[in-house]
C-alpha cells in the first residue's frame, strides 16, 4: 500500500542523492585523476544523476497532485513558492546531468565537463535545501499536514 500523501515519501530520494552528489563527484574525480580507476567510473555519477532527475520528475508529479489540497489550508502563495524553488532544482539537476555527460569525454573536455558538473551539483544541492525548507515550512510552520486530517 502506498503512503498518503505520496509526495513526501518520494521527494526524499532526489533530495538525498542531490545532497550527496557533489561528494561522489569529488571522490570519482580524485580516483580518476590518480588513475586508480578508469574514466568510465564517471558512468556511476551519471547513473546517480539520472536518479536525481527521475526523482525530481516523480516529485513534481506527486506534488502537483497534492498542491491544491494543501493550498486550501496554507494558501496558494506558499505552495507556489515551493513549486518555483522545485522548478529551479529540477532545471539545475538536468543541467548537471548534461554537464556530467560531457565528463565522459577524455582529456581536457572530460575534465571541463566534470568540473562544470561539480559546480552545478553544488548549486543543485543549495537549491534542494531551499526546496526542502519551503516544503518543511508548508507542513510545520503553516500547518499543511491538516489537509490530511479527518479525510
Amino acid at each position: 500500500m502506498l503512503p498518503e500523501p505520496l509526495h513526501p515519501a518520494i521527494v526524499h530520494f532526489p533530495v538525498a542523492f542531490a545532497l550527496l552528489q557533489p561528494l561522489f563527484m569529488v571522490i570519482a574525480g580524485v580516483v580518476i585523476a590518480r588513475k586508480d580507476l578508469p574514466e568510465t567510473l564517471w558512468w556511476v555519477i551519471i547513473v546517480l544523476q539520472i536518479v536525481v532527475v527521475g526523482g525530481t520528475s516523480a516529485a513534481e508529479q506527486t506534488g502537483e497532485q497534492e498542491a491544491e489540497r494543501v493550498a486550501k489550508i496554507v494558501g496558494k502563495e506558499f505552495v507556489d513558492l515551493h513549486e518555483e524553488r522545485a522548478q529551479v532544482f529540477q532545471f539545475l539537476a538536468i543541467a548537471t546531468l548534461a554537464a556530467s555527460a560531457v565528463g565522459l569525454f577524455s582529456k581536457k573536455l572530460g575534465w571541463g565537463g566534470r568540473g562544470l558538473a561539480l559546480v552545478l551539483a553544488i548549486a543543485t544541492a543549495v537549491a534542494v535545501v531551499q526546496v526542502g525548507s519551503t516544503g518543511g515550512d508548508l507542513i510545520y510552520e503553516h500547518g499543511g499536514a491538516r489537509a490530511y486530517w479527518n479525510k
